[in-house]
């Protein structure tokens, strides 16, 4: 999520130190400065979309590029693509910060008078969206590296943006049974780096704010 957020806010020039970065991410600071004030309310929209995206009602007025990398990601995760949870889609934009803005500034073409082509913008953005998935088809064969079952949970929640329900992490973790999976969470919660949220149904579980990553495994 910090990842996410710093880079997005990079997009448009909005920045700050990696040190006021993480300590926004943590809620440990209360922003000093315009930059951070956004970059706080970033974060802030992009943990809802992660965590209570099938809840919120359609919303925005604000059109600049941030707010669509958001709405971007809350219709792919209404449509059935949670991608953007395990890979930064914001990052991959700003690797190919360039031809972004090439490809907004063809799109945007005669805008005005209704003539604007937008098969320059939805080009790239599948691409990204290409992208990302790879990067991430990539990532579950690293999955199982790790020497026993626990190691890979860890791992899984190291990488995890936003929060996971059972289901979703048995389905990184293909042959993991439910009862070892169980057995591992509770480990997990009680060592305070992960946390369960929702109830029922609605159950998941997500990386504690505080906790760093491996902090409590060394």
């Amino acid at each position: 999520m910090g990842q996410s957020t710093g880079v997005s806010n990079r997009i448009e020039n909005i920045s700050t130190s990696n040190k006021r970065l993480r300590e926004l991410m943590l809620e440990k600071a209360e922003p000093k400065n315009r930059d951070e004030r956004e970059i706080a309310g970033y974060r802030c929209v992009l943990d809802l979309i992660h965590e209570s995206h099938g809840g919120i009602p359609d919303p925005f007025n604000d059109g600049n590029g941030r707010m669509s990398r958001l709405l971007t990601l809350l219709l792919m995760y209404r449509s059935g693509y949670d991608v953007g949870k395990y890979v930064s889609i914001e990052k991959e934009i700003e690797r190919t910060k360039e031809t972004y803005y090439e490809a907004l500034a063809v799109s945007s073409q005669g805008w005005r008078e209704g003539k604007s082509d937008y098969v320059p913008f939805v080009t790239y953005m599948l691409g990204i969206i290409d992208a990302c998935c790879r990067e991430l088809a990539n990532r579950f064969p690293l999955v199982g590296a790790p020497a026993d079952n626990e190691e890979a949970i860890r791992a899984f929640f190291d990488r995890l943006i936003g929060s996971a329900t059972k289901r979703e992490i048995m389905d990184a973790n293909p042959g993991m049974s439910q009862r070892t999976l169980e057995r591992i969470l509770s480990k997990l919660q009680q060592e305070g780096m992960i946390e369960k949220i929702g109830a029922a149904r609605s159950t998941a579980y997500r990386r504690c704010r505080g906790a760093t990553k491996r902090e409590k495994h060394r």
